[in-house]
């Protein structure tokens, strides 16, 4: 978890949510990406594509 006093002056470029429980650790990856209708969103990447480029 990150934790800022401030916003940082630029978004970063991917996050990562981890979903802890009593099953299997699920890993998730989200990109920037920008949107025509709303600017910038975070996409769930697609599984397949494991490297986010």
């Amino acid at each position: 978890m990150d934790s800022h006093a401030e916003p940082q002056a630029e978004p970063k470029p991917t996050l990562t949510h981890v979903h802890l429980h009593g099953g299997p650790k699920i890993v998730h990856h989200y990109d920037l990406q920008y949107a025509v209708e709303y600017g910038c969103e975070y996409r769930l990447r697609d599984s397949e594509d494991e490297t986010g480029e």
